[in-house]
């Protein structure tokens, strides 16, 4: 009878212990659970809390919206993990592991840890470089003695997410602004500044710089079209050079000229610019071309492909990468220029100044059109009509005497003709 009840309450004793070894199961039961703690005791509510992978640590700062602090480590580097104790020797950055940040140790070999790497072009390791939810770099830090490295990030993060997200916003919405008036120059810009990043607002600048690679193709098809030497051709081709100019995507477009042999030898050739002299007084000599040892132009697209996030937010471009798209507006509104021409002693050249008249309030006509359609192409082709045949009548004038005052109203009015044609493409 005394053997039946103690075996009684050994048995009551395990139904009792049972849950709580569940439970402890069902919470990883040691090293190496997934999304559990890599340090010696796995149950120490105080422990650090790494993620198996970088990858996992992007997919939980998704679901809460915290950053990742992604430590890149030498694999069997005894230096490396003195400085992961350290690191996981501080509380509050144990505390913050929790819930107010996803850490991942990445070993510096992987190809996560690699593209980083280079990306950012990182020399020295180990590193600590912190993502957004969309696995952006956003900063990157070395490991100190102090938590404090950390500590001010964490504490920053929230200032920080909202700096980036006006940085794209205002680009973008600048990138936008650009492209609906044509300005494909200064739009290409806006959205250099997010292409390299993942994100909502970096895909809309993507599609809006692949809607500016097309209008180009299609004016570089556009220009084919053209007998050679024609007036059109010519204008096209000058608007192509200033508008993929100190651009990222100008060897691109080349090899897409190389394709078009017919184009390529005009594209080839420098944009004359006229004598430099005062307004209104005849030219002594014919326009020069710029010296042929000239240095290439510099190249002003936002160089920020090898930034993280905090500091492609400080780059800005000088205010000349936006000049080619400014100097249309300038000579959109050009018509006082055209007195020099309507007042011209050569009835030839009074006739195209008017010409050109009539050109420049159809196209103002058709920019302020609210339809974008048949309704204002109409209005852009037939002033294109007259500008080709004003410039084409200067031309001839100009061959025979030379004036760089016509020159220059010719360069002006060649600039909207390529306008006429570029906001048709749209």
């Amino acid at each position: 009878m005394l053997g039946l009840k103690r075996w009684g309450i050994c048995v009551l004793a395990t139904l009792i212990l049972l849950p709580a070894v569940d439970a402890w199961a069902a919470k990883g039961g040691g090293k190496g659970a997934k999304g559990g703690r890599t340090n010696n005791d796995p149950t120490d509510d105080k422990g650090m809390k790494w993620y198996p992978s970088l990858a996992e640590a992007i997919n939980k700062a998704k679901t809460s919206y915290v950053p990742v602090m992604a430590v890149i480590v030498r694999e069997g580097n005894v230096d490396d993990q003195k400085r992961i104790k350290n690191i996981e020797s501080w509380p509050q950055v144990s505390e913050a592991s929790e819930n107010a940040m996803a850490a991942a140790q990445t070993p510096s070999q992987s190809p996560e840890a690699q593209q980083i790497v280079n990306r950012l072009n990182i020399k020295n390791l180990p590193v600590i470089v912190w993502l957004d939810y969309e696995g952006n770099p956003v900063v990157a830090s070395a490991i100190t003695d102090s938590a404090q490295t950390i500590t001010a990030v964490l504490s920053g993060w929230a200032q920080t997410t909202a700096g980036i997200n006006k940085f794209y916003a205002d680009h973008l919405l600048k990138g936008n602004q650009y492209l609906a008036k044509g300005k494909l120059h200064s739009a290409y810009l806006e959205y250099s500044y997010l292409t390299p990043f993942k994100g909502k607002d970096p895909d809309q600048a993507r599609q809006g710089m692949e809607k500016i690679k097309a209008a180009w193709l299609n004016l570089l098809g556009k220009a084919k079209e053209f007998p050679e030497g024609s007036v059109a051709r010519t204008a096209i081709i000058h608007g192509l050079k200033r508008d993929v100019m100190n651009l990222d995507y100008a060897p691109t477009f080349e090899k897409e000229v190389d394709k078009a042999p017919e184009v390529a030898k005009e594209m080839a050739k420098p944009i004359v610019a006229p004598k430099a002299q005062d307004e209104g007084a005849p030219a002594s000599s014919p326009a020069r071309p710029a010296p042929a040892n000239e240095p290439p132009p510099q190249v002003v697209t936002p160089a920020i492909e090898n930034k993280p996030l905090v500091d492609a937010m400080r780059v800005q471009v000088n205010a000349s990468a936006y000049a080619n798209d400014q100097a249309e507006d300038s000579a959109a509104n050009a018509a006082v220029n055209l007195t020099y021409l309507t007042e011209h002693k050569d009835q030839t050249v009074k006739d195209a100044g008017k010409d050109l008249q009539d050109a420049y309030d159809n196209y103002r006509k058709a920019l302020a059109s609210k339809d974008l359609g048949a309704e204002r192409n109409k209005l852009l082709q037939t002033a294109g009509a007259s500008f080709e045949k004003g410039i084409d009548t200067l031309s001839k004038a100009v061959e025979k005497t030379p004036d760089a005052t016509i020159e220059r109203i010719m360069q002006q009015a060649n600039m909207i003709l390529y306008a006429c044609h570029k906001y048709q493409s749209l």
